[in-house]
């Protein structure tokens, strides 16, 4: 709808979604440091330690300047995990009447491949995407080739191949926000600032990530 009937969508369906202006990012470049050298501590990973940072710096950079949320703009809820402390429930005479989610997390992306990559490396088993990685981004491309060819929109010249090539540009882009969200959801415990605790299961994680996105 929203592309085949573009003005009736952002009269009807866009005033009833939420809007909220963007705020100017907080990220904390000495929190992001100490997660990463969590994992750049692993020999696996050190002799890349100087292009990884290097990396960081440009994702940061990538996701502190944009602009303003447009009506066009989609945004999603990160699906990794939703955890009971982060849902408010209101209850009348024992019934659920109302829901607030609280520490709520965004993705604001500009192509398809941003959403693909975000779930790949947040969600996925470590086993299943090694072995199927590929398979996977295929059978992404093949389900926007059939939605496109359902709406009769033409997409001629881009290839599956394009589209590999435009996830392995937008990966390291997506470093910051993958990383961040790992540390949420294989944490146990926050600190003071609020800040994950993170440990082993975080550093495995993201060696793993960052080994995939390196072969590639």
């Amino acid at each position: 709808m929203r592309h085949i009937r573009k003005h009736e969508f952002e009269e009807k369906v866009v005033p009833t979604l939420l809007t909220i202006q963007k705020e100017k990012n907080k990220y904390c470049r000495q929190y992001i440091n100490k997660l990463l050298n969590t994992v750049l501590e692993s020999k696996k990973i050190a002799k890349y330690s100087l292009s990884i940072a290097q990396t960081v710096n440009i994702s940061l950079c990538n996701y502190c300047i944009g602009n303003p949320y447009g009506n066009s703009d989609w945004m999603t809820l990160c699906h990794s995990k939703l955890y009971h402390k982060n849902i408010m429930i209101e209850y009348d005479n024992r019934r659920p009447i109302a829901c607030k989610i609280i520490g709520l997390k965004n993705l604001q992306y500009s192509n398809c491949c941003n959403d693909l990559i975000f779930f790949l490396f947040t969600s996925v088993n470590n086993d299943v995407l090694q072995e199927s990685f590929n398979y996977l981004a295929h059978y992404y491309f093949q389900c926007i080739e059939s939605i496109f060819q359902d709406y009769r929109l033409r997409i001629t010249g881009y290839t599956i191949s394009d589209f590999h090539k435009e996830m392995d540009t937008q990966g390291p882009l997506m470093l910051l926000k993958i990383l961040e969200t790992l540390a949420e959801t294989t944490c146990n415990e926050y600190d003071a600032n609020g800040n994950p605790v993170v440990g082993q299961m975080f550093q495995k994680k993201m060696e793993f990530v960052l080994e995939l996105m390196i072969s590639r």
